[in-house]
């Protein structure tokens, strides 16, 4: 990753502590931005090895499992196991597993898919447990307060069911240039915010997306977009955007 990008990292990994209520802090005695970071990732996949994590995703999830995948490569020591899967016997200490949840264009069946993994034995296996969303299931004919109020029931059911288990909540990833449906993606990522920030962890993607490498916002109309550079087609990450995310929802993932 570049200097410029672990800068960016380093400036967005501060900003997200909020989400859970948690802080983060770096080297001592380091004031170079790249090695601080770059020592926070070894330590924080060291704490993710501990844990058994289940992220639920299409697409952009791919992008991001792509990053966490080549971060545990480049780093030593004690790392996670990644593995694409849903079955609940291979989720450990110790392994980081992902698969595909629900169908894209069709944000209910995200929900409802997690819950059933959850509830399917998942629940019982896990420490950390999220999915996310994807820019596709939000355009201008989405019920946004509807999408949301089943997604909030179905958490909320979640969370009862398994208390011992850390759901994290995700905005929802955006798109490059002028688009009228990354307002209504931000509009259900600022009902997540106001419900959930400062009191259950969020990772908030969409703020990471439209977060420059020089740490200055990208708005169009005044609204978020994804940054051009972060993008190979203007929705998916990139290798740089892969990298940005994937290190800072592993000092995320380790904070919670």
């Amino acid at each position: 990753m570049s200097k410029t990008c672990r800068t960016t990292v380093t400036a967005l990994c501060v900003a997200f502590a909020w989400g859970c209520g948690g802080s983060t802090s770096s080297s001592s005695g380091s004031t170079d931005p790249t090695d601080s970071t770059s020592a926070d990732a070894a330590t924080a996949l060291q704490s993710l090895s501990t844990k058994a994590i289940y992220f639920g995703h299409r697409s952009v999830g791919s992008n991001i499992m792509d990053g966490v995948e080549a971060l545990v490569a480049a780093t030593s020591g004690a790392v996670p196991q990644v593995v694409e899967t849903s079955d609940p016997a291979a989720m450990q200490r110790g392994v980081f597993a992902h698969s595909g949840n629900g169908n894209n264009g069709d944000p209910a069946s995200k929900t409802a898919a997690f819950a059933t993994a959850i509830t399917g034995g998942v629940g019982d296996r896990v420490d950390i447990a999220f999915f996310k969303f994807c820019y596709v299931d939000f355009d201008g004919s989405t019920d946004v307060e509807g999408v949301f109020a089943d997604y909030q029931s179905q958490m909320a059911a979640l969370k009862s069911a398994y208390p011992s288990v850390r759901f994290v909540h995700f905005t929802v990833p955006l798109t490059t240039g002028s688009s009228s449906d990354n307002a209504v993606r931000e509009q259900f990522s600022e009902l997540v915010r106001q419900t959930y920030a400062g009191t259950e962890p969020v990772f908030d993607l969409a703020k990471m997306e439209a977060t420059r490498p020089d740490g200055t916002a990208e708005t169009v109309n005044g609204v978020r977009a994804l940054v051009a550079v972060y993008s190979s087609d203007g929705g998916h990450l990139n290798a740089a955007g892969a990298a940005v995310v994937s290190e800072a929802l592993a000092a995320f993932l380790a904070s919670i």
